[in-house]
């Protein structure tokens, strides 16, 4: 039997903040994401991740905590593979031939089917690591398949992935899962709960709720839109097409064309259009992003050093796991803002992880990791989840490796 290996590469940091401080496989992408797929494929699983991620992985992904088989046949996949229905049926397309062959994107391996006793992929994430297994001379010689396998390659990427991919990815939930058609185009489970006076509007696409999922009073959603378990929709909140709400989030004001992971908030009037909210996000009541510039132009992005044309028309904003917003915050067209940060006023910037972003009163300075933590602990507590050494850990290591970023800033932060 074939062992599936999702492998990490040297390119995941340049989906930061999203991937700082989770695997590239756990991203959520259309309402779905990579790992949770793996999950449910009745073969060897193994992941191999950043060595802090480890802990992680162990705990969030079990299944994928096993080290990978050196002699059996392999299907080595990428982490920052786009989790759609493409993608997935070329890879089981692949595991049914197991032919061997190398799937790439560009100069990055995306997909590689090997036969046993192939050298293992070590380290994939160093690229010295991953230069050397490509030049291996039972590895460069197998044959290259043109087959449409996408990356993500920057955080803009997501949310185009997303909008592209959403409706499939919707279609195979209600084809897979336990659902019940309550209204035309509105698919739930037995124990979500739909209010009266709610709106529902499925001409763009269909409406799913999972286990637990509810829709408060006076609500109104325009499908393509998706609700993770337990996840709640306010009174008169507007979701426009394109939301994706992750377990037990809650989500109030206007959303669109946008990914909210579990754990997070964004409960109050404020708009949110085409951005990403990682886990464990709060956006205080009134936060306002803009997706839109006045130029009608393109929206670009500075990511990793770089200036991206995101080719996007809308674009909104990225924000890093444990990121908080207070009070009519403002964040203009494309910013991406870091993992662990308290956002105040008007963010103009790209914001670092771990800072008190205030640049327009005049102050950035940084977060310890302690203060993190404990603020990580009462967040749990809220939810009834343990903190535990793992989760600290995680925290301390974030910050560490996000260290330059906050210097390399264009206004560097107080220490």
């Amino acid at each position: 039997m074939v062992q599936i290996v999702v492998f990490e590469d040297p390119l995941v940091s340049q989906l930061n903040p999203i991937t700082l401080g989770r695997a590239a496989y756990s991203v959520q992408c259309g309402s779905i994401c990579l790992g949770d797929w793996l999950l449910k494929q009745n073969v060897p699983l193994s992941g191999q991740v950043r060595p802090y991620l480890d802990a992680w992985q162990q705990a969030e992904f079990p299944p994928l905590a096993n080290a990978p088989t050196e002699t059996g046949d392999r299907l080595l996949i990428n982490a920052r593979v786009v989790p759609s229905e493409s993608t997935f049926g070329t890879i089981q397309q692949l595991i049914g031939s197991r032919r061997p062959g190398l799937i790439f994107q560009g100069e990055s391996l995306a997909v590689a089917c090997l036969p046993r006793n192939t050298p293992p992929l070590a380290n994939p994430y160093d690229p010295n690591e991953m230069a050397a297994f490509l030049q291996h001379p039972e590895i460069r010689t197998l044959p290259v398949f043109e087959e449409p396998v996408r990356l993500l390659g920057n955080p803009s990427d997501l949310i185009r992935e997303h909008l592209n991919g959403f409706t499939k990815s919707l279609e195979s939930r209600i084809r897979e899962e336990d659902l019940h058609e309550v209204r035309d185009g509105v698919f739930a489970a037995s124990n979500s709960e739909i209010a009266e006076w709610v709106d529902l509007d499925t001409q763009q696409g269909p409406i799913v709720l999972s286990a637990g999922a509810a829709v408060k009073p006076f609500a109104c959603l325009r499908g393509p839109t998706y609700l993770g378990a337990f996840s709640r929709v306010n009174e008169h909140a507007v979701l426009r097409p394109g939301v994706s709400v992750g377990t037990m989030s809650k989500v109030g004001g206007e959303i669109e064309a946008s990914v909210i992971e579990a754990f997070s908030n964004k409960q109050h009037n404020g708009y949110l259009g085409h951005s990403y909210l990682g886990r464990w996000v709060n956006l205080g009541a009134g936060t306002a992003t803009s997706n839109l510039k006045n130029t009608y132009g393109n929206v670009r992005i500075e990511s990793n050093g770089r200036r991206i044309d995101t080719g996007m028309q809308f674009m909104g904003c990225v924000v890093g796991d444990y990121t908080k917003t207070a009070v009519n915050t403002s964040v203009f067209t494309g910013k991406l803002l870091g993992c662990c940060s308290m956002v105040y006023g008007f963010v103009t910037t790209n914001v670092p992880s771990f800072v008190n972003y205030a640049r327009s009163f005049g102050e950035i300075t940084e977060l310890p990791a302690e203060v993190v933590t404990q603020t990580q602990k009462r967040a749990f507590q809220r939810r009834g989840i343990e903190q535990l050494d793992w989760h600290k850990q995680l925290i301390q290591d974030m910050y560490h490796i996000a260290a330059d970023g906050r210097q390399l800033a264009d206004r560097p932060v107080s220490l």
